[in-house]
């Protein structure tokens, strides 16, 4: 079982304070990825947050040499398929770069030598304290040290950007051994979605609100962590379809009161018909089924209380990966911003 505290990236400063807040419904705390020296400039409800030490800084230093070694990797494969793309590399002005989230990385949270190396690869730039490169580049490093620093410290990671849900499981999960651009070298996710709280409604609830919900039902929040944990942990292992079937129906009972405890807890928060998705993905075995009907996005099993389990190949497969085989590695929750419930995005 997890700690009860996740992991935020890709940045500093939390995008969406709705987003910030909905988490604490779930998480005990968030840390985010903060370098020494580094003092976050927060506003309003992060900044409350931050004060009662529910969003807490963690430096990356102890973290930078294995996460260069694991970016050195996956380079070649991101050059090339951003060449594929016909984007370059180059960083006409790096002053407005600099100046863009996307593209720039501080300074302190990549180890010297990759820097140095970026720089003479002509794949990056300094600019100020900042590394600016190619949004790719920014994108991929940061979920890379993110994976780094949740697989040390025991936070599953989590981010509010989508297009980070989709490379955190590449590099999370994926390790194909060959380079050959076929289905059968990607690694199916199983994907639990559960109906939480709309973001915005969240964002308009006071901070206080939140206090007073994560004071009064510590255990309905604690429960629903571990019986989402209880059920995802063990699905790497199974291979066959009619075993995953019954895997999730054993589960089932217990992910279905906790859902119905946490919501019940949390029903004031709940103001929309449609709720947003906590999304959480695991790797699984169930490569057959999965490539035999021939889709990407396959419902598995439709558990109580609204919970669906997807089956999804991972479109990583086209992407080359020194390493030889699928790890077991912590599944990463997902808290998606996404507006529909069940969506396959």
């Amino acid at each position: 079982m997890s700690s009860g505290v996740s992991l935020y990236y890709p940045y500093i400063h939390i995008l969406h304070e709705g987003w910030l807040k909905r988490s604490l419904l779930y998480w005990d705390q968030v840390r985010r990825i903060v370098p020494e020296g580094v003092r976050p400039q927060d506003f309003g409800d992060c900044y409350r947050a931050a004060e009662e030490e529910l969003l807490v800084a963690t430096p990356p230093t102890p973290y930078l040499s294995e996460t260069a070694n694991r970016f050195r990797a996956k380079i070649p494969a991101l050059v090339e398929e951003v060449r594929r793309r016909g984007e370059s590399f180059g960083v006409d002005d790096p002053e407005s770069a600099a100046d863009d989230p996307v593209r720039r990385i501080h300074l302190d949270k990549i180890e010297g030598d990759l820097r140095r190396f970026l720089i003479e690869q002509q794949i990056a730039q300094v600019q100020g304290n900042w590394i600016v490169a190619h949004p790719d580049i920014a994108d991929w490093y940061m979920t890379c040290l993110a994976t780094v620093m949740s697989e040390k410290i025991g936070s599953p990671v989590v981010t509010d950007l989508q297009k980070n849900n989709v490379i955190g499981e590449y590099l999370t999960y994926a390790n194909p051994a060959s380079g050959e651009i076929s289905p059968e070298r990607g690694t199916p996710m199983l994907r639990l979605r559960i109906p939480f709280p709309d973001v915005e409604a969240v964002a308009r609830a006071p901070f206080e609100e939140i206090l007073d919900f994560r004071n009064k039902y510590a255990d309905e929040r604690r429960n629903l962590r571990t019986a989402v944990e209880d059920l995802m942990k063990d699905v790497h292992k199974i291979s066959d379809e009619n075993q995953l079937s019954d895997y999730l129906n054993d589960k089932q009972a217990a992910l279905d009161k906790a859902i119905k405890d946490h919501r019940g807890a949390a029903d004031r928060f709940y103001t929309k018909s449609i709720p947003t998705v906590l999304q959480i993905s695991a790797p699984t075995g169930v490569m057959a089924l999965a490539h035999s009907l021939g889709a990407p996005h396959l419902t598995v099993g439709v558990l109580g209380a609204g919970c669906v389990a997807l089956l999804a190949l991972g479109w990583w497969a086209k992407f080359k990966d020194d390493e030889a085989a699928v790890k077991a590695k912590p599944y990463q929750y997902l808290l998606s911003l996404e507006q529909r419930f069940g969506s396959n995005a």
